[in-house]
């Protein structure tokens, strides 16, 4: 049966063989230079068996390394500009490649994507759990943003005269088992300085929302009389636009 919950593959996992890890590794946004890829295909021959996984997330994943050397590996260089414990802001980053490379793009996203988690991280520190946040430049959608808790799309708009990069903000998206398309919330919303407040407080707003629908499903007798027997995903399913543990 297919799992409730999605793994990231961030971070330490035992694998089936024993003694062995797969070190997932967050790469923001999924944008690496060529020494950088240099680096880590060294590291995957020196630490694993020469094997290098890319995530859906745009992360990497060296697998098979052997656990006596694990600390090693997470002390190397690389491995502090691509971490196996980002930011709660960084882990579920993913962009499409907007402006840079793609004439269907509207806005840059990349860096701007960036530039947001870092700015969400100083605002709202790292005491939150890991939320998704996808970028996409147009409406075509390559970066997802239905498909997150915060789902960021990019178009073009006026203001005072002036054409200036925007988003739309979509809520309560995920893959899965019981995938469900995030909702707009907000239609137009400038890529300026205030920018990271509007995007913190709906973040706030989100995880309380999600907080007061799960103290109400609970306090329902069917769901905990569902709960009691393993069924409680057919209310999760049907009622809530988040996962459990999504904010």
């Amino acid at each position: 049966m297919r799992s409730f919950h999605h793994a990231d593959h961030i971070g330490l996992t035992s694998q089936k063989q024993a003694r062995l890890v797969a070190v997932g590794l967050c790469v923001p946004t999924g944008r690496v230079n060529p020494e950088q890829l240099d680096e880590l295909a060294r590291l995957a021959d020196v630490y694993g068996n020469g094997e290098i996984r890319l995530t859906t997330g745009q992360n990497a994943i060296i697998p098979n390394v052997f656990a006596d050397r694990v600390t090693k590996l997470l002390n190397e260089p690389l491995l502090k500009q691509l971490s196996p414990r980002p930011s709660p802001f960084m882990r579920g980053l993913v962009a499409c490649v907007g402006t840079d490379y793609c004439n269907l793009a509207l806005i840059e996203t990349k860096s701007r994507a960036v530039a947001l988690s870092q700015a969400l991280q100083e605002k709202m520190g790292a005491g939150v759990n890991p939320l998704t946040i996808h970028w996409s430049g147009c409406p075509a959608g390559c970066g997802n943003h239905e498909a997150a808790d915060v789902g960021l799309r990019g178009f073009k708009t006026k203001i005072d005269g002036k054409l200036v990069d925007a988003v739309a903000v979509y809520v309560g998206g995920r893959t899965g088992s019981h995938a469900i398309a995030g909702k707009e919330i907000l239609a137009t919303v400038p890529c300026d300085e205030s920018f990271p407040d509007v995007i913190a407080d709906v973040i706030q707003s989100y995880r309380a929302e999600d907080e007061y629908r799960q103290q109400a499903a609970f306090s329902d007798p069917l769901f905990t009389a569902a709960a009691t027997v393993g069924l409680a995903s057919w209310r999760s399913s049907s009622s809530f636009a988040p996962s459990a543990g999504a904010v």
